[in-house]
């Protein structure tokens, strides 16, 4: 069980995020129009902000946003996190009963709640609920992180149910056909991907270590594989990149290194 959650744990710190800065300026004419008057331009200074850009969007804007969002979820900035995560989830298919034995043998009731709070419904309900705190108070911030967690969880799981209906993957407890990839997973991933983008590590490093016993819990539940959940955290991964585009602080180059036995997917800090 320790080597399965490691490689979950890995997962959870798969993200690459961009920052947003705001610029500062003395001269309300603007620096160019200084210069153009035969002045000296004064200085402009990139000043770091809160990550993400809080815009106060309404319902209406969330659901419209959807289309783009999916379409964002493959585009260019997402294509190594997908590629990497894909590569990740063939490896492992060669582990999944097996990984899928050792966690429902080694669960206990420590991972059972994990099915609640990864739901989508659980997801979802805080997403509006963040959205609403944020009108009531007149908070732009909380209302986009709400319309952000609302965008990902939709995004997310248009992808997650059209993949279960096309590949139609029996569960490991045969429950049903609808295996991969883990719905669970990518809710839980999306909202810390988000809450990370918005909001800093501070926020996401709690939120993927949320996200990573969800995956775990999904497992120990005997309803996915290893496979099953590295794919629902990709799709819950990009689709909290795609509504957040230019939010965040770092940013990683992802890479996926033959081990003894298996393989490994590790991230470099970029400058």
């Amino acid at each position: 069980m320790t080597k399965i959650c490691a490689t979950l744990a890995a997962v959870g710190l798969l993200v690459s995020a961009t920052p947003r800065y705001a610029v500062a300026q003395d001269d309300p004419a603007g620096p160019l129009q200084a210069a153009t008057a035969g002045q000296t331009a004064p200085a402009v200074e990139a000043t770091p902000t809160l990550p993400g850009t809080f815009t106060n969007p309404t319902l209406g804007s969330t659901f419209s946003a959807i289309g783009g969002d999916l379409k964002g979820m493959f585009s260019r900035q997402n294509a190594t996190v997908l590629t990497i995560f894909g590569a990740a989830a063939v490896v492992g298919s060669h582990w999944d009963h097996a990984a899928a034995d050792e966690m429902t043998e080694g669960t206990s009731s420590f991972l059972k709640p994990g099915a609640q709070t990864g739901a989508l419904w659980t997801q979802l309900g805080a997403g509006f609920g963040t959205f609403a705190v944020g009108k009531m108070t007149g908070s732009a911030k909380v209302a986009t992180v709400g319309s952000h967690l609302i965008r990902a969880q939709i995004s997310s799981q248009i992808v997650v149910q059209g993949l279960k209906f096309a590949t139609e993957r029996s569960r490991p407890d045969s429950s049903n056909q609808y295996s991969f990839p883990s719905g669970h997973s990518a809710s839980a991933f999306a909202t810390a991907t988000v809450l990370q983008r918005d909001l800093g590590w501070k926020f996401g490093i709690p939120a993927y270590a949320m996200a990573t016993y969800v995956a775990a819990s999904r497992m120990g539940a005997n309803k996915h594989y290893l496979s099953d959940v590295l794919a629902g955290a990709a799709i819950g991964i990009t689709a909290g990149r795609s509504v957040t585009v230019g939010s965040g602080g770092k940013k990683f180059e992802l890479g996926l290194a033959p081990t003894n036995g298996g393989a490994a997917v590790m991230f470099t800090k970029k400058n």
